[in-house]
């Protein structure tokens, strides 16, 4: 058991120092991104499991989160609209 242990308590561990570096926000950015014009991608959860850690833990800052994963979704959103507005040039001449 103390294997165990020592095992959860490493990996907890190297989970809140990797949420406490700078390069988390642009993991975030990114898969917000990703989600907005590929769905399957998951960045909601990235962005719940670094909000829990926030109560948990304290970090990372809740309002640069709030911030990054809007602007990573609206860049995903707007992504999405300009490959749907491009496919879609003139929908009527595509089934005649």
């Amino acid at each position: 058991m103390d294997v165990w242990n020592a095992v959860t308590t490493g990996i907890s561990d190297l989970v809140v120092a990797a949420a406490e570096q700078p390069w988390v926000y642009l993991l975030v950015f990114v898969c917000c991104t990703v989600d907005g014009f590929f769905p399957p991608f998951p960045s909601e959860s990235v962005v719940v499991g670094l909000a829990s850690l926030i109560i948990a833990q304290g970090v990372p800052n809740p309002w640069i989160l709030i911030a990054v994963a809007a602007a990573g979704a609206f860049t995903g959103d707007n992504i999405a609209y300009a490959i749907g507005r491009g496919a879609a040039d003139d929908p009527a001449h595509r089934y005649s």
